[in-house]
């Protein structure tokens, strides 16, 4: 079975833990990486492309908006 791949985008920490405590109890996910703010996460998104993005708002670096834009042109499917 694969697993359905997640990344995490939130400027807080605590936030990030606790989503990833109570996605582990789930044996059909796995978080694939975090990211603290929008540059972070475009780096990232370099090298591992998950199937679901878990995103914050309001992170440093670009709007939610213009993130969400950015990554719909870059990453169509």
């Amino acid at each position: 079975m694969n697993k359905i791949r997640l990344a995490i985008i939130d400027d807080h920490q605590v936030v990030i833990n606790g989503l990833i405590s109570m996605l582990a109890a789930d044996q059909e996910l796995q978080v694939e990486f975090t990211a603290q703010n929008s540059g972070e996460l475009l780096d990232k998104l370099e090298t591992v492309v998950p199937d679901v993005l878990l995103m914050d708002m309001q992170v440093p670096g670009l709007s939610g908006v213009e993130l969400g834009k950015k990554l719909a042109k870059q990453y169509p499917a």
